[in-house]
C-alpha cells in the first residue's frame, strides 16, 4: 500500500505544474473568489479541472504509453492513478485557497 501511495505521489509530482497552473489561472480569471462567491466558483472550477485533467490524461496516454505500463505493473489501474491525481490536485488547490483566505482576511 505504501508503495502504491508513493507511486501515485510521484506521478502527481510529474504533472503537478500543469494542474497547478490551470487551477491558479482559473481562480485568477474568475476574480479570485474566497468568501461569498466561492460556492459559485467551485462547480465551475471542478468542471474546468475535469476537462483539463481529461486532456492531460489523453495527451499522456497518447504520448507516453510506457509510463502507464509502469504503474499497471505496480498494480495501479490507469483510472485509479488519474482519479487519485485529480483528488490530490483539488485538495492542494483548496488548501492554497484556505491559506490565502487566512492570510488576507
Amino acid at each position: 500500500m505504501k508503495q502504491h501511495l508513493s507511486a501515485i505521489f510521484y506521478f502527481y509530482l510529474s504533472i503537478a505544474i500543469f494542474g497547478g497552473v490551470i487551477s491558479l489561472f482559473t481562480w485568477w480569471a474568475l476574480q479570485m473568489p474566497v468568501d461569498q462567491d466561492f460556492h459559485v466558483f467551485l462547480p465551475l472550477y471542478l468542471l474546468i479541472k475535469l476537462y483539463s485533467d481529461a486532456m492531460i490524461w489523453w495527451y499522456l496516454r497518447k504520448q507516453n504509453a510506457a509510463r502507464s505500463f509502469f504503474y499497471s505493473n505496480l498494480g495501479i489501474s490507469e483510472l485509479r492513478l488519474y482519479l487519485s491525481v485529480f483528488a490530490i490536485d483539488i485538495a492542494v488547490f483548496l488548501l492554497f485557497v484556505l491559506l490565502v483566505k487566512l492570510i488576507l482576511f
